[in-house]
């Protein structure tokens, strides 16, 4: 919950330097290759 509340506090809701470990956390949790954190599915449309 800190991590949570020092996102928040901090200049980056979207993006910046903790989206690299949420991703890493994200790949060990669901044991993929590759995962990539984006702000809405139509990030990645296009």
């Amino acid at each position: 919950m800190e991590s949570v509340v020092e996102a928040i506090k901090s200049d980056f809701i979207t993006q910046g330097p903790r989206v690299g470990c949420f991703e890493d956390g994200l790949k060990e949790a669901t044991r993929a290759l590759y995962a990539m954190a984006v702000s809405s599915s139509l990030a990645i449309s296009g």
